[in-house]
């Protein structure tokens, strides 16, 4: 099933709401301008989310909270592009990051990413 329309029709928190109470498994995308936020649910649990907002790259994001040097970023994304493989557990394997921090990373963009949602 496909969802579109406007949160001026149904806020984000009722949206939330009816995700979590349907137990839907999915994403929802969100546009404004030019930034794009998602949110992924597993059986109407958030499980994750993303922005194609620099600061919210897993990557910068790591950076940012300084888990993560810039040459080890560098590095990981060099191995990234050789491998065709994802971030997340090239910064795990390679020890630039521990599991710990880069799942409470996710935790903390994902409540960011959401809580700019509600500022939209």
């Amino acid at each position: 099933m496909s969802l579109s329309g406007n949160l001026k029709t149904m806020d984000l928190a009722e949206l939330l709401q009816w995700v979590a109470m349907g137990r839907k498994t999915g994403a929802l995308a969100f546009v404004k301008d030019k930034t794009k936020n998602y949110i992924v649910f597993r059986e109407g649990s958030i499980i994750s989310s993303g922005s194609n907002e620099p600061t919210y790259q897993l990557g910068q994001y790591l950076l940012f909270q300084g888990k993560l040097t810039e040459s080890d970023f560098k590095r990981a994304f060099e191995l990234e592009q050789e491998t065709r493989g994802t971030l997340s557990p090239i910064l795990v394997l390679q020890g630039f990051v521990s599991q710990q921090d880069l799942q409470q990373a996710m935790i903390n963009r994902t409540e960011e990413v959401i809580y700019d949602l509600f500022l939209w």
